[in-house]
């Protein structure tokens, strides 16, 4: 037996005396062993932030405990199959849905159709192994080379720059779709992008990509053969990741990469069809490396940092407590009441928190550590006399923030061949799930055929809106939203995400003292929220907002694709031989209308309203954020340690100040790894980066 194999066996043997799963449940777990040892690191949460710091601090010899709230359910189908990424967000056992408000407003809160009454807007979270990254669309775009430059200014550390943090990036990153570029190809997380064979034969989406194309290449719509050629040429050759001068400056057609294995080299697990594509994520980092050093409870849900403040001048993290128990949590489907055996594990030298932009300002406010004038009015209502505030923190809990997304739907006449034979279910009555297994069909996608950089404004230095094309009907977050998947196979949707957001006003706060009830959520969208560039509302609803008229702007866009693709579609039936017609041109109605929102948002004003209403987002951070001691309002120093205290650092979405690039997940893993260097450092040892 191989020396990794074995230690595996003997760690999982360990599951009796550590928290666990249930009985009968997928997966496996990684168990410590008596719940009083102590370890050097205790990190609380196991998804981008927290699962890549556990692995590099026990490869450098370090005994780290890793603790997760959740159950690992990385063997089941829903976690591993690409297309399932939706259904793996309202997974009965991997989920927890938070309900979270847009606005203070509640007349306007409730004009979005994805309001639930009493509860809010479903914002779904991953309580499992992996956290985030098991539920996530697994795209993985580079932020801008500012995003990190800007970093630098606003925490007063110029360490902190595209240079350097490009070498962290490297540290993540297999870009398994590249020939070349070592640098791209060391990192620990495969990316791969879909196979574009997908949609050869559905020549409604391939209408869409060939509009899509022509709005940047105008010459092409009387040349479809040519326009052919530039797409190949562009999934061949073009990588939106790359590494070039004029990379974050230009618009621009894009093939979606995303985080998930396709096992040609056998480097990870054997897939027994190479084609397959299955997730990856700190999931299966972890598990990859397994050791005695890395101790990882699952199904423990922390409480509170245990701190020592017997001296004035030093408050000092010590450990945690933990309850054992699957669902203890509130946004559990099914929480489990009452909550599990209580435990106290110690920490010689730190405790991290990554418990995401909701759960770690949740626990450093339970602990004692935020804005004291509000925590001591909430302990007074609450009765609460008995709470003691180690540290006044103003900003743990502000500066919460988010992208904006929408969506635009456009119907087909038919149903769509590349959705044809998908039920969207894990047996075998599913033709897609056995092409999967087979190693081809949509499955191996996480449904996003292809995205457009586009500048909402021409005076603009940088693209501000990603504009991506998904298969299906996809209108936001509400229970049971991922269940259109199987129904919705005539539909495509325009995702329009618009990146860099001005607003910082969002908020996360207690709504008891209890660590298992979710906290009170609220991102004070557009009117309610504040842009540092000067165009709020204050009450004028016709004033101009940066962000709103940017997503209208992309809205613009995309109708014209959707009208233009059935010009393209015309193109294609001259062109195409007798035999690939999907009609006689002659009196062909249009193959795809828009149906939401329609008629519904003609005008410019209906089109803002509209914005405003049903506006989404999938990437909360900023609520712990870093900056210079000065910051009244800043949480955690450039090298994460928290203000104020000695030995707890925050490693997660929560310490961006302003939230970088068009999706999040890969500047987090980026500061995950900067983050184990910092700790490294602060241990004697060296840095695997030079800065």
């Amino acid at each position: 037996m191989r020396r990794r194999s074995f230690i595996q066996v003997i760690v999982m043997g360990l599951t009796a005396v550590g928290c666990k799963l249930k009985a009968g449940a997928a997966g496996s777990t990684l168990a410590g062993t008596a719940q009083d040892d102590e370890f050097d690191y205790i990190i609380v949460g196991s998804g981008a932030g927290g699962g890549p710091l556990a692995v590099n601090l026990s490869r450098q010899g370090f005994r780290v405990l890793l603790l997760e709230a959740g159950t690992d359910h990385g063997n089941r189908e829903v976690y591993r199959i690409p297309a399932f990424h939706g259904r793996s967000s309202e997974d009965d056992e991997m989920s927890w849905d938070f309900y979270v408000d847009h606005y203070s407003d509640k007349v306007q809160q409730g004009k979005d159709r994805k309001f639930v009454t009493g509860k809010g807007i479903l914002y779904p979270r991953a309580g499992t192994l992996g956290g985030c990254t098991a539920h996530n669309a697994m795209i993985y775009l580079h932020p801008l080379r500012k995003d990190w430059d800007d970093l630098g200014r606003d925490v007063g550390d110029s360490t902190y720059n595209y240079k350097v943090m490009n070498k962290y990036s490297q540290l993540v990153e297999r870009a398994d779709y590249l020939t070349g570029n070592p640098h791209r190809k060391a990192g620990w997380l495969p990316i791969n992008v879909s196979p574009f064979t997908l949609v050869i034969g559905d020549w409604g989406v391939i209408s869409m990509i060939g509009s899509a194309a022509t709005s940047f290449f105008p010459q092409l719509i009387k040349h479809p053969v040519k326009t052919a050629r530039k797409l190949y040429d562009l999934i061949r050759t073009r990588d939106v990741n790359a590494d070039s001068p004029t990379r974050d400056n230009d618009e621009a057609l894009v093939i979606v990469p995303q985080a998930n294995i396709n096992d040609k080299n056998g480097a990870y697990k054997k897939i027994p069809n190479a084609d397959r594509r299955e997730r990856y994520g700190t999931r299966d980092h972890i598990n990859n490396n397994a050791s005695s050093r890395l101790v990882v409870r699952t199904g423990c849900f922390v409480t509170r940092v245990l701190f020592d403040d017997s001296n004035p001048e030093d408050l000092v993290a010590t450990g945690v407590e933990y309850v054992k128990g699957e669902k203890v949590y509130k946004a559990a489907k099914n929480p489990v009441t009452p909550p599990g055996e209580k435990f106290v594990v110690k920490a010689k030298r730190e405790v991290v928190l990554s418990c995401g932009a909701f759960n770690t300002p949740q626990l450093m406010l339970l602990s004692g550590i935020g804005p004291r004038s509000e925590l001591e009015t909430f302990a007074k209502d609450q009765g609460r006399s008995d709470f003691k505030i180690y540290k006044d923190l103003p900003g743990v809990g502000k500066n919460l923030q988010d992208r904006y997304e929408v969506g635009i739907v456009a119907q087909a006449k038919k149903t769509l061949p590349i959705l044809s034979k998908c039920d969207f279910k894990i047996n075998i009555t599913d033709a897609c799930y056995n092409d999967w297994t087979a190693g081809k069909g949509p499955y191996n996608s996480n449904g996003a055929i292809m995205g457009m950089l586009k500048k909402s404004n021409p005076n603009l230095a940088n693209p501000d809106l990603f504009i991506f094309l998904l298969a299906g009907n996809f209108l936001g977050y509400y229970p049971g939203y991922s269940g259109s998947q199987g129904r919705d196979r005539d539909k495509v949707t325009w995702a329009i995400l618009k990146s860099h957001t001005h607003n910082q006003s969002g908020y996360v706060k207690l709504k008891s003292f209890s660590p298992f009830d979710t906290p009170e959520i609220n991102f004070r969208y557009f009117h309610e929220g504040n842009d540092p560039g000067g165009n709020s509302y204050d009450g004028d609803k016709s004033a101009p907002v940066k962000d709103l008229d940017a997503i209208v702007e992309g809205i613009d866009v995309v109708r014209s694709l959707i009208k233009s693709s059935d010009k393209y579609m015309d193109t294609l039936d001259t062109f195409t031989l007798d035999s690939l017609l999907i009609e006689p041109v002659a009196g062909r109605m249009p193959y795809f209308n828009e149906i939401y929102p329609a008629e519904n948002a003609s005008t410019k004003s209906e089109v803002r309203e509209f914005v405003r209403n049903n506006a989404w987002g999938h990437h909360a951070s900023c609520s712990c954020k870093m900056g210079k001691s000065g910051d009244p309002d800043a949480v955690v120093d450039s090298k994460f340690k928290v203000f104020g205290t000695k030995n707890l650092r925050i490693v997660d979405a929560s310490v961006f100040p302003r939230i970088p690039g068009y999706f999040i997940v890969s500047s987090v893993y980026a500061m995950s790894e900067r983050a184990s260097d910092e700790i490294l450092v602060a241990a004697g040892r060296q840095r695997r980066v030079s800065i």
